[in-house]
C-alpha cells in the first residue's frame, strides 16, 4: 500500500491528463492520496475532486502568499470545508509569507 500524503492534482498541469495520472496511480498501488489547497482556487478545485476520485482525501486551506484571497465570508466557509467528509485536514497559515520580506 502507498499513501500519497501531499499532491497538488488540481493543478492546470494535469488539465489535459488528470483522468490518466490518477488512474495510474492506482495502478502502479496507490491507494489513498491527500489533495493539498493553496488559494481559494484550489482549496474549491480539491474539494471537488475528492467528491470524484474515491481514494483521494482532501486537505484544505490558504498559503500565506494567498491569504488576501480571506474575507471573513471566505473564513466562515473554510471552517464549514473543515467538517465535510473526506477532508482530512484543514490549514490556515497565521504567519507572513516570507515572499513578503517578513522575517
Amino acid at each position: 500500500m502507498i499513501f500519497d500524503t501531499h499532491s497538488h492534482y488540481n493543478d492546470k498541469q494535469y488539465t489535459q491528463d488528470r483522468e490518466a495520472v490518477l488512474a495510474s496511480l492506482e495502478d502502479a498501488g496507490v491507494t489513498q492520496v491527500v489533495n493539498v489547497s493553496a488559494s481559494w482556487k484550489d482549496l474549491q478545485d480539491t474539494l471537488e475532486l475528492i467528491q470524484k476520485v474515491p481514494f483521494m482525501y482532501g486537505a484544505v486551506g490558504i498559503h500565506p502568499d494567498h491569504v488576501g484571497e480571506l474575507n471573513e465570508e471566505r473564513l466562515r466557509q473554510l471552517r464549514e470545508y473543515c467538517h465535510r467528509d473526506k477532508v482530512v485536514a484543514c490549514l490556515l497559515y497565521t504567519s507572513p509569507s516570507p515572499r513578503d520580506g517578513a522575517t
